[in-house]
């Protein structure tokens, strides 16, 4: 009778688990989320204090320059995952207006709160943003790709983590944060890359890093010794912030066993992309309580 509720109770909590990150997935609200919690992450690690309006604004920028894209995305990139935005594909006039009302808000509230020097570095962080969005709605029609987008995509996602903490915080710490971040976001990428042709979906992916083998699996050796290098330099230095050495340690652990599940659909996005914002929100939490 106890391992037929344990049982239960597992399957409905696993249920609960994927239906939340579905309906995060379906409204991209994933990405948002990650760059949130990293944030957040950072900010404790770097200066222990929170700032609200900053995570808010980035949080909402993510979601707009992520929903963006995924709404003016070629139809069949959607073969990868059915459910990927699917609030946009279903009512897009509807979306198109929050977009816009989102966006006022966000300028409007950015101009309140923040510094002329904060203002300055994301206003050129936008100039990229933007760059690299007509970037790859080019490279989306012409079925071709003129650098890796992931290394762009996740090089952009750390600089808005981390630029914030600019005259916050020293200059050293700082880049060693932002370059260890970056390369946790390409390692997500690079994961989802390798599930996603692994799916027999390596047709509808244009991507430099889909079609070379050797080099996916270099970058996944790279990243995994950059965790490694992270928690020999933090133990010598005797500096290592112990939230960062146990995501640097639970992380990779997580990854390897998301690999070898047998998950099919949508399921592995949702709990990929769920595990890099859980993870660090955990250790967060469990740290400072």
């Amino acid at each position: 009778m106890a391992t037929s509720a344990n049982l239960t109770f597992s399957i409905v909590c696993k249920e609960l688990f994927l239906k939340t990150g579905r309906w995060l997935h379906q409204h991209s609200l994933d990405a948002p989320l990650i760059a949130i919690v990293w944030k957040t992450f950072i900010s404790l690690g770097l200066n222990d204090e929170y700032f609200f309006g900053e995570t808010l604004i980035l949080g909402t920028g993510v979601w707009l320059a992520y929903s963006a894209d995924r709404f003016v995305e070629p139809e069949n990139n959607n073969k990868i995952s059915p459910s990927r935005f699917l609030i946009g594909r279903t009512h897009p006039t509807r979306f198109v207006v929050g977009w816009i009302l989102v966006f006022i808000a966000v300028f409007i509230y950015s101009m309140t709160v923040l510094n002329f020097f904060t203002l300055s570095v994301g206003f050129c962080l936008l100039l990229l943003v933007l760059a690299n969005f007509f970037l790859c709605m080019i490279e989306g029609r012409r079925k071709l790709e003129y650098f890796p987008k992931e290394i762009r995509t996740s090089l952009l996602l750390a600089l808005g983590c981390i630029f914030w903490e600019v005259g916050r915080a020293d200059f050293l710490p700082i880049c060693i944060i932002w370059t260890y971040t970056w390369n946790t976001f390409m390692l997500n990428c690079v994961t989802l890359k390798e599930f996603e042709i692994r799916g027999d979906d390596e047709g509808t992916v244009h991507s430099f890093i889909s079609h070379h083998a050797i080099l996916r699996t270099q970058l996944t050796k790279f990243f995994y010794g950059i965790c490694c290098s992270y928690l020999f330099v933090g133990w010598i230095l005797g500096k290592i912030y112990p939230p960062f050495f146990c995501v640097s340690v639970l992380l990779p652990i997580l990854l390897l066993l998301l690999r070898k599940w047998q998950l099919r659909g949508d399921r592995f996005r949702v709990v990929l992309e769920t595990t890099f914002w859980v993870s660090p929100l955990l250790v967060t939490v469990s740290y400072f309580l």
